[in-house]
């Protein structure tokens, strides 16, 4: 298919069609499944920029690689001065360890994995891999264009390192070293290149060392006799092309020391994979716990909790009012607000995320040894063992050992490490402020989920209990490097870099790699390794398609969990701590709903659990957290203050303009309609999603302002009219997130009012005419049906089922009341007979099959939707149904969701004289509901 459309997509706007074709598809898109499109009229001119020079007929053997590489230029990035730039070989050294061996054999699916015995044997690193060098000189520049501040004091500051992005596909980190001061000091300053040529530091003005692992596409720039040529590269790169020139770009940098936190909060993955003593666990949760008290506590601490500062780029508009008036804690709507926060925390804290002293740092190889390759020298470094960091940060504190964590983790990728320091590592290192270098004499890059230093952060805490954890596991021999015997499978065939189809084929193996699933199965059986022993060693293959997960962008090859692994976990339920993760809500929700609806329909409760009480990790470090929880939430209020008074927003008196009361009845009908569809349809935590979730709240947000100046001007007028409205009308004052409008529509004025502050702003007429011009015309073309969707039926095959409904089934419908004594009261008779009307209509439409009552699922069939078709209150469902189940009506089943599986057992009398007949269940329902009416009881 792609072939035949070559990859092209067509999109049409009014009688306009643009032709779109594939150009990006990196690693960050490959997990999200998305591929990026550009105009294909731009698209020649775009490659011509991006290939630097390739030949667009190059065959490239690694596709895979091409498409990950080629796509790094969506990288958000800013241009800074091009650095002189010289490219050296890779250096390479072999480690001796003792390792996990697992022996991978055959390709695909039918792929095999074998763990072998733990064996000594000598790993191939790469001890600078991903890093090169700048010069302070040049990093002095970039800090300054870069504008670099301390958020915390504002202070300019030369960042340790640099995550640099240059065409085509030079990417990594340069870290802030004195190349200079080190050729003068060793008495030297010949640098041979990549290629054999010799270039001097000096006299070439060097700025910046690149290794080979940093250019990705080195071997596409080679000579007549195959040798690397920087300077054909750099003649391509400094080309002008369509009136472009290419730029040398930074993405990241590294923190100022004082922005550097103490404190993180540590997610479940690094706490699963060791085992607490009952004493350290509960210090463990202590030290947390006491986080959650104070924050709950203390208006400030909590504040701080939320990342609330004069520097944060974003500050939710009413915790920044709370920064200036404290008394909004208790205004009923800001305090909801906060209650959802703290809940949220808690959740945090059931789920086996811990707050420990300790934080994030970029990291770092021994930088001084990369000096001393690049000038030809010995290679020694300054951390001469193995296990040993220097960190500035440890050392002022005068922490001798810290445990060092990476995530991805997946087996244990713990390491404690020694923090080292001496005279020569603070004057060579003086610009690592902010980063954990590490020594080039262990594999602790590779223990920790194989990273690099390419901009790769790790953890590093200086919590005992956590080491003394670590330790013990490194003892029982639980913490092995794990490594992979064996071959990847065949690679994908080379691929022709204009072949946009053939590259699109490689993107959509891509999709198929899902490290989150990965991961979530390893997540299992962490769980259950103290119940079952083999689980380590699923564990340890799952290690190894990890690897293979994340590196397709290298080999090509999908990774799959060996089938034995699977049925093993296919019985097995989820740990009880896993209920609190934020991906695991709804399921929590549904497990208590669908054990409810089991013990009232008279099921089992028990066979509908879906999180299970393990003897684990970590369910006993959430029950700890549950116990101390429950003592505080007993003990301590969330935060008391000051009384909060609306009025103390008001700026004048005025009375509420019947037109603007109007419109916000509007707007709170449209932001329902808006919050609910989209909280039907939102189901990945994709950073994507969620920005498309906040721009669609922020333009509605823009429209609901346009509509309202356009009927008051005067903000100061409206402003006090919404207050009113929002603090004081019944339709309001007791809905706390109908001020969701309030505060977002008007976000600087409501903080201006809460510091007592004029707000002074004029308002753009002619500008407000266009919006609510536009408004108008965007409102005219929605349908208003005020019609329910039922989704499952509309994308069925019965949807354009017409169904007959007759004289005679009324009637038996009514007979089945009165026979079975169902309800004693007439209005009730009438619901109860509408009821089963609706459902014997949908289950006619659906061809006599099972209905899925989906709960609280907008759009589809639901309490809701049935209550909607039968002109009933939602509360009456549920009993109703139970009532019919009982009577022999209806069978229901409880799923695990809390979904109801209906089989309507009552098929009426579908014969005699015609009543109705119609496809479209909104026009049953009318017909139901005008028949069965209370005039018409019996």
């Amino acid at each position: 298919m792609l072939r035949e459309h070559g990859g092209i997509l067509k999109v049409t706007r009014g009688e306009v069609t643009t032709e779109y074709v594939s150009e990006f598809c990196g690693a960050s898109h490959s997990r999200t499944q998305k591929n990026l499109f550009v105009d294909r009229s731009i698209k020649d001119k775009l490659d011509d920029i991006l290939q630097c020079g390739i030949p667009k007929n190059t065959d490239y053997p690694k596709p895979s690689k091409w498409n990950a590489y080629y796509a790094l230029v969506t990288t958000n990035s800013q241009p800074v001065s091009k650095p002189n730039i010289v490219v050296i070989d890779d250096f390479e050294k072999l480690v001796a360890e003792t390792v996990d061996m697992v022996k991978v054999t055959g390709s695909g699916e039918q792929k095999e994995y074998q763990v072998l015995p733990p064996t000594e044997k000598e790993i191939p690193i790469l001890p600078f891999d991903g890093a090169g060098l700048v010069t302070p000189e040049c990093a002095s520049r970039w800090a300054e264009e870069l504008d670099c501040r301390s958020k915390w004091t504002g202070r300019r500051y030369i960042p340790s390192c640099f995550q640099f992005r240059c065409l085509p596909s030079l990417k990594g980190e340069a870290f802030t070293f004195d190349l200079k001061q080190f050729a003068i000091e060793k008495g030297v300053s010949k640098i041979v290149d990549l290629g054999g040529k010799e270039w001097d530091i000096f006299t070439d003005q060097i700025d910046m060392i690149v290794t080979k692992s940093q250019f990705k596409f080195w071997n596409l720039y080679l000579d007549d006799v195959g040798l690397f040529d920087c300077q054909k590269w750099k003649s391509a790169f400094e080309e002008e092309v369509h009136g472009y020139r290419r730029t040398f770009n930074v993405a990241k940098y590294a923190d100022a020391p004082e922005d550097l936190r103490n404190t993180s909060l540590l997610s479940y993955q690094p706490l699963q994979t060791v085992r607490f003593t009952f004493e350290e666990a509960e210090q463990l949760v202590s030290d947390s716990v006491g986080t959650y008290e104070r924050i709950k506590s203390s208006v400030d601490e909590f504040l701080k909790y939320c990342g609330v500062s004069e520097e944060a780029e974003y500050i939710k508009p009413y915790y920044q009012a709370l920064q200036y008036n404290h008394a909004l804690a208790n205004d009923d709507y800001v305090r909801c607000k906060m209650q959802d926060d703290i809940k949220r925390m808690k959740n945090e804290l059931l789920s086996g995320k811990q707050r420990i002293h300790g934080h994030y740092e970029v990291f770092c190889p021994d930088i001084y040894g990369l000096a001393e390759y690049a000038f030809g020298l010995d290679v020694k470094g300054l951390l001469p063992n193995s296990w040993i960091i220097y960190s500035r940060y440890w050392t002022e504190r005068g922490v001798s050992e810290v445990d060092v964590i990476r995530n991805p983790h997946i087996a244990m990728e713990h390491r404690v490490c020694q923090v080292a320091t001496s005279a020569e590592m603070k004057k060579w290192y003086k610009y690592q402020e902010c980063t954990i270098v590490s020594s080039m004499y262990d594999t602790l890059a590779l223990a920790l989920s194989g990273a690099d230093y390419d901009g790769d952060t790790v953890c590093t805490t200086d919590d005992v209990q956590i080491i003394n954890a670590v330790k013990r596991e490194m003892e029982f021999g639980n913490g092995n490097l794990i490594v992979k015997d064996g071959e990847s499978g065949k690679e994908l065939k080379s691929v022709i870099i204009s072949d946009v189809p053939g590259l699109m084929e490689v993107n959509a193996r891509g999709y198929k790699n899902n490290i989150g699933s990965v991961i979530d199965r390893v997540t299992d059986l962490w769980t259950l390794s103290e119940l079952y022993p083999e689980c380590r060693k699923y564990i340890k293959i799952g290690t190894i398609v990890g690897a293979e997960t994340i590196d397709f962008a290298k080999t090509g090859e999908n990774a799959f969990f060996p089938d034995e692994v699977l049925k093993f976990l296919k019985d097995k339920k989820k740990g009880y701590w896993m209920r609190y993760l934020e991906k695991n809500l709804s399921a929590a929700q549904d497990e208590a709903l669908s054990m409810s609806n089991a013990e009232f329909f008279g099921g089992d409760p028990d066979k509908k659990k879906r999180f299970v009480d393990y003897d684990c990790n970590m369910n006993r470090l959430c029950h700890l957290a549950e116990q101390k929880i429950a003592e505080i939430d007993k003990q301590t209020e969330v935060m008391a203050g000051e009384e909060f008074d609306y009025r103390t927003l008001l700026s004048g008196n005025v009375h509420v303009n019947r037109d603007v009361y109007r419109k916000v009845q509007i707007s709170q009908d449209e932001y329902k309609k808006l919050a609910d569809g989209i909280r039907a349809s939102y189901k990945s935590k994709d950073k994507n999603e969620k920005a498309n979730i906040s721009l669609r709240y922020r333009m509605f947000y823009e429209k609901c302002r346009a509509e309202l100046l356009y009927i008051v001007p005067d903000i100061d007028k409206l402003l006090d009219m919404l207050i009113l409205i929002y603090y004081t009308k019944r339709d309001f004052r007791d809905n706390q997130k109908s001020k969701d409008l309030l505060w977002n529509a008007f976000p600087e004025e409501m903080i201006a009012r809460a510091k007592s502050e004029n707000i002074n702003k004029q308002v753009d007429f002619k500008k407000l005419s266009v919006k609510h011009h536009k408004n108008n015309l965007a409102e005219s073309k929605k349908k208003r049906t005020g019609k329910i969707t039922i989704a499952s039926i509309d994308r069925s095959d019965c949807t354009d089922n017409e169904v007959t409904f007759y004289k005679e089934d009324r009637e038996e419908i009514r007979k089945l009341i009165l026979k079975h004594k169902i309800v004693k009261r007439s209005d009730n008779q009438v619901k109860y007979e509408r009821l089963i009307a609706v459902l014997l209509y949908l289950s006619r439409k659906m061809n006599m099959q099972t209905l899925t009552l989906r709960n609280n699922c907008p759009g589809e069939l639901s309490y809701q939707n049935i209550a909607m078709l039968a002109g009933v209150n939602n509360d009456f469902i549920k009993p109703a149904l139970k009532s019919l189940k009982e009577c022999g009506v209806i069978n229901i089943e409880t799923m695990q969701s809390g979904d109801l599986k209906i089989d309507v057992l009552y098929y009426g009398k579908p014969f005699g004289e015609v009543w109705f007949c119609t496809e479209n269940y909104n026009q049953a329902g009318v017909k139901i509901r005008d028949y069965f009416r209370m005039d018409k009881a019996a």
